[in-house]
């Protein structure tokens, strides 16, 4: 067996004048057969298998690098089409707002302060809630009267959506008892716009 792998290395270097030591690709390779030039194959068709055989790796290579170059240009195409027809549809809709404001003027931004942070004076009542009348947020106004609510424990025990008024707060609330989501329009009913 040792005299015959000597053999193989010899014929390989002695065939077109390669190197002993270079791997041969191929089917004939991978089986431990060697084709020889008697067995009805010339030297340009041994070129032409090893080159047939490398021929697709390499073309399958070049392809895999162009086509993934291909799909990164395609990607990025469909990414500038996509920008484009969403700033499309922004100018469109803010068309749309502006018409919508009457005079085909853009429409005014909202004030700021407006809402939760709007400063408001609370009425008498209220004031006995939350300890004086001076100008505070609607969010300060909230938070303050929900600590009295807390503080007295006014929440119902089973159902604690549920407020009970007691003295001081009935007059704000207008009776015996509401429920959270009525709280907010019960405060608002007593306080003014500084």
């Amino acid at each position: 067996m040792a005299g015959n792998e000597s053999g193989k290395a010899q014929g390989d270097s002695a065939r077109n004048g390669k190197r002993s030591g270079s791997a041969s690709t191929g089917p004939a390779a991978k089986s431990g057969k060697r084709k020889t030039s008697g067995s009805g194959e010339g030297k340009g068709s041994k070129a032409e298998h090893r080159s047939g055989m490398a021929m697709p790796l390499a073309v399958a290579a070049a392809a895999a690098a162009a086509g993934g170059a291909a799909v990164m240009v395609v990607r990025q195409r469909r990414r500038k089409a996509e920008a484009a027809a969403e700033a499309e549809r922004g100018k469109a809709k803010r068309a749309r707002s502006s018409r919508k404001a009457g005079d085909g003027a853009a429409k005014k931004p909202r004030a700021a302060g407006g809402g939760l942070t709007q400063l408001v004076r609370p009425d008498a009542a209220l004031g006995a809630v939350i300890g004086g009348r001076e100008p505070r947020t609607r969010a300060e106004i909230t938070r303050e009267v929900w600590g009295y609510i807390r503080s007295k424990g006014l929440q119902d025990a089973t159902n604690r959506r549920s407020i009970h008024a007691d003295a001081t707060l009935r007059p704000v609330f207008g009776k015996e008892q509401v429920t959270m989501f009525e709280l907010p329009r019960a405060i608002n009913d007593h306080v003014e716009k500084v």
